[in-house]
């Protein structure tokens, strides 16, 4: 429209579950509507039906992923070569994902040789866009499929050869970055958490009749913002004189529980209860820029910069209290519980809003903007590449029963293990967890998208099933914490990494029940029947007790 940024005015609500689609509905549906207010000078509200968000808003990519793994005798990876092939839809939206695959490719792994390529193709698909994961949940699947089969090959159990393989403090993925053990590396601690809670070692009750039963893991890992540079964020923290605190940012709130987690950063950080804490949040003319609400980097990236901008204003403070009040030194005054006062002497405490109108009189700044950035992340000489400055590890365990009949799938629980750093708000980490298990069940079992002619056949919720509450088992998260030098208070993000290995660990389960491998999802009924007579199909027994072969 020909207009500077600074005469567009942007105000978000709170918005709701995103999963990586209301990335891309600020081009379907708000520039529109920004578009036609500015052309008609009147107010704009734009909204699509549901058929029409089925049909014309982006999907997950849809991906073909080739993979050969090595490995000698005793399960110790040796290398990979991957081809990755991602159906891009009818236009480019976000295009990290091909990337992303790559990334992923050798999974959270020690792997020391690898050869890996991603190719975008251009279809009359709906386009593809960010959606919850962003492309790690599809080459996880790959990787984790291959490490059940090559445990199969080799005779080994699937949870002896990953702890074999998983990557540890000082061990490199395929990429050659190098996990470092002060931004928390608790993927061992989550594999055998899960291999406990899932009663590993004690054989499935194997059923009745045609229903069999197994079990299935999956390990995953998942790097914390964009991988790009430059990634910060930015905020505004300001003091009042009653002892309440204001904070003024950009970021959405998604549902993710950012308000709570910003609310608890800064009370601890200036000492007093969240009550006291009040969050401005997503209005382009009073928040400072702070990046896009993605690829789990909220809670670090914007947790860091109202950590930055508290601590400003503690020393301020803690200043004015020792040489203006006081009378002590700085290193002889803290604060606690909403007070200020000298180390060791209780009856100099003075509440927090007391030493905040002082400082006002004597003209201290009660506002400070808080900053942070994460280390620059670039290609390397020797062809290596550090992607992310810290990733959120984790493992899966589900147990599944399978009717041999009809192909029906029965999830019976799904235990999620996440290295999550530091639980911030330990009740919004388990809500993402368990949001994650279920959305990974039905992307791995219910959710397909049937096309003609470039059109989505089901485009309603009675025809394109999502899984319900009846739908989902018992669902167990544990928590692990390894603390991130680079996150407040030691934290990482956890909004996306819970669904990454909820699909193959359904998978792997699938073939402890069966012995059947599956590499196509999701597993629904049509699909797994189609496997369990495929073996089958090749031989047909003659009268006379002998083989033919068959087509």
């Amino acid at each position: 429209m020909g207009l500077p940024q600074s005469k567009i005015r942007v105000i978000s609500t709170i918005v709701g579950g995103a999963f990586g689609g209301k990335e891309d509905s600020t081009f379907d549906v708000s520039a529109i509507a920004g578009v036609l207010a500015l052309k008609t000078r009147k107010p704009v509200y734009y909204e699509e039906t549901r058929e029409e968000v089925f049909r014309a808003t982006g999907k997950r990519h849809a991906a073909f992923l080739h993979h050969r793994l090595a490995s000698d005798k005793t399960g110790r990876i040796l290398a990979i070569d991957v081809f990755n092939i991602i159906d891009k839809g009818a236009y480019q939206s976000v295009d990290a994902i091909p990337d992303r695959t790559l990334l992923y490719a050798g999974g959270p792994y020690k792997i020391s040789a690898s050869r890996v390529s991603a190719h975008s193709v251009y279809t009359n698909h709906p386009y593809g866009c960010a959606f919850r994961g962003l492309g790690a949940p599809q080459a996880h699947f790959a990787i984790e499929c291959q490490m059940d089969m090559l445990a199969h090959e080799l005779g080994m159990d699937p949870i002896e050869l990953r702890l074999k393989n998983i990557v540890r403090g000082g061990d490199a993925i395929h990429t050659g970055q190098v996990m470092l053990e002060e931004r928390g590396v608790g993927l061992e601690e989550c594999l055998l958490k899960v291999k406990d809670a899932l009663k590993w070692n004690e054989k499935s009750n194997q059923g009745h009749g045609s229903k069999k039963r197994g079990k299935g893991v999956a390990c995953f890992m998942y790097g914390i913002g964009t991988g790009s540079s430059p990634d910060g964020a930015h905020c505004i923290v300001q003091a009042q004189r009653d002892g309440s605190v204001n904070i003024g940012l950009s970021s959405n709130e998604l549902g993710q529980g950012l308000l709570v987690a910003m609310k608890q950063i800064a009370g601890e950080a200036l000492c007093v209860s969240p009550d006291k804490i009040h969050v401005d949040y997503s209005d382009s003319s009073s928040s400072l820029e702070a990046g896009a609400t993605v690829s789990s980097r909220t809670t670090t990236l914007m947790g860091n910069a109202v950590l930055a901008g508290c601590k400003t204003l503690k020393e301020r403070f803690i200043r004015h209290a020792a040489e203006e009040i006081f009378r002590v030194g700085t290193a002889s005054v803290d604060m606690a519980d909403n007070l200020v006062f000298v180390k060791g002497k209780s009856e100099t405490a003075m509440t927090l809003g007391e030493v905040i109108s002082s400082a006002y009189k004597a003209q201290v700044p009660l506002s400070a903007i808080g900053s942070w950035f994460p280390p620059r992340v670039y290609p390397k000489s020797d062809n290596t590449h550090d992607q992310m400055h810290a990733f959120t590890f984790g493992a899966c365990g589900v147990e599944l029963e399978v009717d041999t009949e009809t192909g029906d799938l029965t999830v019976l629980q799904c235990i999620l293990a996440c290295d999550v750093g530091k639980a911030i708000n330990p009740s919004t980490v388990e809500g993402q967890m368990e949001g994650g298990m279920a959305q990974g069940i039905g992307w791995g079992i219910m959710e397909e998208h049937f096309m003609e002619n470039g059109k989505m056949k089901n485009h309603t919720y009675h025809d394109f099933l999502i899984p319900t509450a009846l739908d989902l088992p018992k669902l167990e998260t544990i928590i692990v914490e390894h603390p991130n030098e680079l996150g407040p208070y030691g934290a990482k993000g956890i909004g996306e990494p819970p669904i990454v290995g909820i699909a193959p660990a359904i998978r792997n389960a699938l073939f402890d029940a069966t012995g059947v491998f599956v590499n196509s999802i999701p597993l629904t009924p049509v699909r797994v029947m189609a496997a369990l007579r495929k073996p089958l199909e090749g031989k047909q027994r003659k009268e006379d007790g002998s083989e033919r072969e068959t087509c």
